[in-house]
């Protein structure tokens, strides 16, 4: 099975191949905060190129729903389900958070963290006593007791491989909708500017 997965939920953006019949698999990362919306389907294009493959050879994509950054998460899913559509093909998502957490595999206690630039952190807690994500004070993620994560940028070769070993009839549980764990923040410029009046004459 060929999958393409992408990820723009932490940091940077990453698009990674897997072939599942050959057991061969590619990946590009590049660590940027901005351009990501520009520079992801450039990124995907150079990818298939090295794989030798086309794009409609690929039988499913895979994406970071969140939490994460809202723009990068929207990045993400917007360039998944766009890709998708025009090859007809299924897209899933998975939870970052789950994501980084398949990387410290083992760990007891595990707490997974994502900063949200605002003074705490997307949260949860892997392992015994698996929780629910949530947002985490900064004080709650200094004082845990157990193995910490934080900040990790998710592995999108193992999101691909992940993605391959799912049953078709298990892709419903895998929505491709993003995961937020709280509403975006709108404000109302600064300065806004006058309104303009435009005359018209008949």
């Amino acid at each position: 099975m060929r999958i393409l997965a992408i990820d723009v939920s932490v940091r940077g953006c990453a698009a990674a191949f897997w072939d599942s019949q050959t057991e061969t698999g590619h990946t590009l990362f590049e660590d940027t905060d901005r351009g990501q919306a520009e520079r992801l389907i450039p990124m995907i294009e150079e990818l298939m190129s090295k794989t030798e493959c086309s794009l409609s050879s690929l039988e499913a994509i895979v994406v970071t729903r969140g939490p994460g950054s809202f723009t990068g998460v929207r990045i993400g899913l917007a360039t998944a389900r766009t890709l998708a559509l025009a090859l007809n093909i299924p897209v899933l998502g998975f939870s970052t958070l789950d994501l980084i957490a398949m990387k410290g595999s083992g760990q007891q206690d595990l707490l997974v963290i994502i900063d949200t630039k605002r003074g705490d952190y997307y949260g949860q807690i892997y392992g015994s006593g698996k929780s629910e994500a949530r947002i985490y004070s900064k004080e709650e993620a200094e004082s845990w007791s157990g193995q910490v994560m934080c900040d990790e940028v998710p592995d999108v070769l193992l999101l691909a491989k992940q993605a391959a070993s799912i049953k078709k009839d298990q892709w419903p549980q895998y929505p491709a909708t993003p995961l937020y764990l709280r509403d975006a923040e709108t404000s109302k410029p600064k300065n806004p500017s006058p309104a303009m009046i435009v005359e018209t004459h008949t």
